[in-house]
């Protein structure tokens, strides 16, 4: 599974050269930058999206990404707010990220929740409160294990009652935004740093970085024809 992959499928203008040349169709000559499309119908009403926009002639020329993104006839007011490399953003319940293609920045999907850092925009996207997160095996009451999980904790001083888990599994599945749980019925097994596992005929290991902290890396696959394979997924 790589970790992130290009989303043509939804989306049309993923890359610069693709919006660069729609714009010159137009006639414009400044190059596109990659940010927040903020559509107004008025102070009460707007739609958001990711796209390109050009500012030339006194004008702001826009080009939103997405193919999804609905008819904006009703609103006559647009804001941008450029965007920076690695920057996360959920569309239709799918994750994205901004990243440099050749020195312009592209959009691309993200296919699991390969390091900290992503984990904790996620929880921001979903107003939860900031915490620290760490990668983890988790079983249930019964002992069977369930998957490998970000989990956060906050709330430590809570009544028995309230929430105080966010888990977010790491390579997607029925609940592939997050969830929260008092974690009670859940025995939750801390990954530690150097450590490896085998997860659909992949050999992972966990590492650490400055500034993305705890990350997954991809460090081999297992042929299709091993005769162990099917033995080893977890």
């Amino acid at each position: 599974m790589n970790r992130l992959s290009i989303p043509a499928s939804e989306c049309q203008y993923h890359d610069y050269s693709q919006a660069a040349a729609f714009f010159k169709k137009l006639g414009c000559t400044k190059p596109p930058q990659l940010g927040l499309l903020t559509y107004y119908q008025n102070e009460d009403v707007s739609v958001s999206t990711v796209g390109w926009c050009v500012k030339e002639h006194k004008q702001n020329f826009v080009l939103p990404a997405f193919k999804a993104f609905g008819n904006t006839d009703g609103y006559p007011h647009i804001a941008f707010i450029p965007m920076d490399e690695y920057e996360i953003f959920l569309v239709d319940k799918c994750l994205y990220m901004t990243v440099l293609i050749q020195e312009k920045l592209a959009i691309r999907r993200i296919n699991l929740l390969f390091d900290e850092s992503i984990v904790g925009a996620l929880n921001s996207i979903h107003n939860l409160p900031e915490t620290e997160f760490e990668l983890c095996r988790i079983y249930n009451a019964d002992k069977r294990f369930l998957g490998y999980y970000w989990v956060g904790e906050w709330n430590k001083d809570r009544t028995p009652k309230q929430p105080h888990l966010a888990i977010y599994p790491v390579f997607g599945g029925d609940d592939t935004i997050f969830k929260t749980s008092h974690g009670s019925e859940l025995e939750i097994v801390k990954i530690n740093i150097g450590e490896t596992f085998i997860h659909k005929a992949a050999l992972w290991i966990v590492g650490c970085d400055e500034q993305y902290g705890i990350s997954l890396m991809h460090f081999m696959d297992f042929p299709d024809n091993s005769g162990t394979k099917k033995h080893m997924l977890n």
